[in-house]
């Protein structure tokens, strides 16, 4: 790449040289910008100093400078009072002219202080900046204030005294310890978030990301990366925006006693500010995915782990709610992220704060205890609850009562049953429940109402739909999409026939068709792939239409539908609902990992759901690890709600490479859930590669088992199994674990992290 000049905006402008021996520019550009320049001081700590400063001091006295350089180690926040003294005593001891140059070698610390001392030591003493770190490359402009820590303060006193030039010469990049690699990212990430799409083409794409192998480096980013986040920087116009999150960033830091590294705390503080801005109504979750995927691909935090009591001590914003001369509450700018870059609004202090609170409230710590042997009660499967509900509103348009049944996807469909029975709105919504979308569109067709509006949350209106719709298309019905209400409408009258499934991974639309083909006027037929995905979840429709009686035929190509026929909800009265064992096998999960029992109330051993199957999982990698195996493999197809179970279970059988098969089942689910699976369990230390074996048309994950995995702050990516799965998996880690985005744990298990807490009792 050939050498870029920068203009870098701000009160006062300066130029800044960019590329592979950058510095090197000095020679032809400091003479112009320094005149009668006579004496140089390099700035940077001992490990800087080893590699580049004599290469360095060369330059500078290539210029006729003398030189003379004032290094302190790489352990000491350079950021102090007492080292700006010391640096102030070199100065004076080394006869350094009021009208010397300071040269700074480092990171954003070093430059912060160089800037502070040019600012404070003579009236004409200038200063370059030389940035070795990412961050320090790319944070110029982010803060125009060069200021010292003061306490436990930082930035408490400063000064305005830009860089007469700067310098990033990328060749410094190539020594950089992984943490400040990682911690540079962190820059590269906020300006792809705020909408410049240089920095987020220069990226690989979300969908091409490579799960991080265990205990590998962060790749250096491309020069085309660094550019385009430097130009960013520099170009900003708004320069509250370019500092997005750098306050709340700050304030961790300093909760933290400064033990968390700058980069390290910008992550976090854009991971709470984006949920809040998600909690706020201001963006979608598929754009907080966006950022938490991108923050988990470079090893970064998604979330903080310090309480909002800590963290609140050092946001600069008053939060009793003042009032103003005209009895109108004061109101803090706050600048919040958008679906698309972010925007600057208005809330009050006491606003600000709750947002703020509740967004970080989303970030649930666990840190592994001895296992509590009380008994738990866990929620009832909501696959069966919701069919059976459903079964019985067929019979007669009469409501199952579901109020002691929690979770948004009963809930979701005890309200579109409900608004079924009003036919005012004719507005169901469906939240992000695509079993309740599935079971209830076809149904459309066979009852006297039209344009029935579905109401569908993001994540569930990006799913695949389209086959499913092209179906009942054919068979008489009218479907419409509406993109900006993330609504389907459907009307017409389905009619009875064959409905061929191709897709191996669509047996909720298999269970939609067989709650609704037996009500028309006319017999059916479905065919299904040999190899059809989830069968048991067809098993256990089956089974529920059959006590509601209602007949379905199994026949070698699927299922044949006798039409005409009819509910009866009191066949259902002798179908007791069984507590979910698709949540049961998180704690089942977690015996295996601790070896301690922990004992769930009312687990049917003899089950109609599949995920019963977990214990036979388990057994299999237990035995494995016992006998010497070094090899396992087991296809996931039929279940991949424990696909996080098994992957955890196996990534701490320790000695044992296991391969999952059958993952091309997760491609209808939440997000792209073979790879949030992945990428949550290597950033907590798991050993985890994602393949493909054309000749048997499968995903696959490789997993070689360790004795225990490191922990971290993972994201649940919308997710609640993998919410659940990274809170399971502390109990196999050396550090506890803190899941951002918990709240999607809501769907399904809401008291789920009130639960954990009771079981990770604490040794006094």
């Amino acid at each position: 790449m050939n050498m870029e000049q920068i203009r870098v905006n701000g009160s006062q402008p300066y130029d800044l040289w960019f590329g592979r021996g950058a510095f090197g520019q000095l020679t032809e550009q400091l003479p112009a910008s320094c005149p009668d320049t006579r004496s140089a001081c390099l700035i940077c700590d001992e490990t800087v100093a080893a590699l580049y400063a004599e290469p360095a001091e060369q330059v500078l006295r290539g210029l006729g400078y003398a030189v003379s350089r004032f290094s302190f180690p790489d352990t000491v926040d350079p950021r102090t009072l007492e080292i700006y003294e010391k640096l102030i005593v070199h100065l004076q001891e080394t006869d350094m002219q009021s009208n010397g140059i300071l040269v700074a070698m480092g990171g954003t610390r070093v430059q912060r202080l160089a800037g502070f001392a040019a600012g404070t030591f003579g009236n004409n003493t200038k200063w370059v900046a030389a940035p070795t770190t990412l961050a320090g490359m790319i944070e110029p402009r982010t803060v125009e204030r060069y200021a010292l820590r003061v306490g436990n303060a930082k930035d408490a006193v400063g000064v305005e005294k830009p860089p007469v030039i700067a310098v990033c010469d990328t060749e410094y990049l190539d020594t950089l310890p992984d943490a400040q690699v990682r911690s540079g990212y962190a820059h590269v990430v906020r300006y792809s978030v705020l909408g410049y799409s240089r920095v987020t083409k220069s990226l690989p794409k979300i969908r091409d990301l490579k799960i991080p192998e265990a205990g590998s480096r962060a790749e250096l980013p491309s020069e085309e990366t660094v550019l385009s986040s430097v130009r960013a920087a520099a170009n900003c116009e708004e320069t509250v925006f370019l500092d997005y999150a750098g306050e709340l960033a700050t304030a961790i830091e300093q909760a933290s006693s400064f033990e968390i590294s700058r980069g390290y705390a910008l992550a976090s503080a854009m991971g709470v500010l984006a949920q809040m801005s998600v909690k706020a109504g201001y963006c979608d979750r598929k754009r907080y995915r966006y950022l938490a995927t991108r923050l988990m691909q470079f090893g970064l935090p998604t979330g903080t782990s310090l309480p909002w009591e800590e963290i609140r001590k050092y946001i600069p914003v008053t939060f009793e709610t003042t009032k103003k001369d005209d009895d109108k509450a004061q109101t803090e700018s706050c600048i919040v992220l958008k679906d698309v870059g972010c925007a600057a609004v208005s809330m009050t202090a006491e606003e600000y704060e709750k947002n703020l609170r509740g967004a970080v409230a989303t970030c649930r710590s666990v840190c592994a205890g001895f296992v509590n042997p009380e008994e738990l009660y866990l929620p009832y499967s909501k696959e069966l609850v919701i069919r059976m509900a459903l079964a019985w509103f067929l019979d007669g348009f009469s409501l199952l009562d579901l109020t002691e049944m929690p979770g948004e996807d009963i809930r979701a469909m005890g309200s579109c049953l409900r608004e079924l029975l009003t036919v005012e709105n004719l507005a169901l919504p469906c939240g992000e429940s695509a079993t309740v979308l599935r079971l209830l569109l076809p149904l459309i067709g066979v009852i006297d109402l039209d344009d029935v509006h579905f109401s569908l949350g993001a994540g569930l209106f990006l799913r695949p739909h389209e086959d499913y719709i092209q179906l009942l298309r054919a068979h008489g019905m009218t479907i419409t999409t509406d993109p900006e209400k993330r609504e389907f409408v459907a009307s017409g009258r389905l009619t009875p026939g064959a409905y061929t499934i191709t897709n191996r991974n669509a047996a909720e639309q298999v269970c939609g068709l067989l709650f609704t083909l037996p009500l028309l006027h006319g017999d059916s037929t479905v065919l299904i792939p040999d190899n059809m995905y989830r069968k048991n979840l067809i098993h256990m429709t089956v089974n529920i239409l059959h006590m509601a009686g209602v007949e379905i035929n199994t026949t070698d190509y699927g299922y044949f539908v006798r039409g005409e026929q009819s509910y009866n909800r009191f066949g259902l009265r002798d179908l007791t609902p069984e507590r979910d064992w698709s949540l049961a096998a998180m704690f089942e999960t977690l015996s295996y990992i601790t070896g301690e029992t922990v004992p769930m109330a009312d687990m049917p051993m003899a089950s109609i759901q599949g995920e019963r199957i977990i214990t036979d999982y388990l057994e299999q990698l237990r035995e494995a690890a016992e006998e010497g195996e070094t090899e396992v493999r087991i296809d996931m197809g039929n279940v991949p709600n424990l696909i996080p179970c098994v992957a955890l279970a196996a990534s701490l059988t320790d000695g044992v490479t296991t391969t999952l098969a059958g993952l091309e089942v997760l491609s209808d689910r939440e997000g792209n859930r073979l790879q949030s699976i992945a990428m949550v369990l290597a950033t907590l230390g798991a050993d985890i590669t994602v393949s493909r074996l054309p000749e048997e048309e499968t995903d696959i994950y490789i997993i070689r088992g360790r004795e225990c995995l490191g922990g971290g702050i993972v994201d649940s990516m919308g997710d609640q199994r993998i919410a659940m799965m990274a809170a399971i998996a502390a109990w196999g880690c050396e550090q506890p674990v803190t899941v951002t985005d918990s709240e999607v744990v809501e769907r399904s298990f809401p008291g789920f992290f009130d639960e954990i807490d009771k079981i990770a009792k604490q040794i006094d």
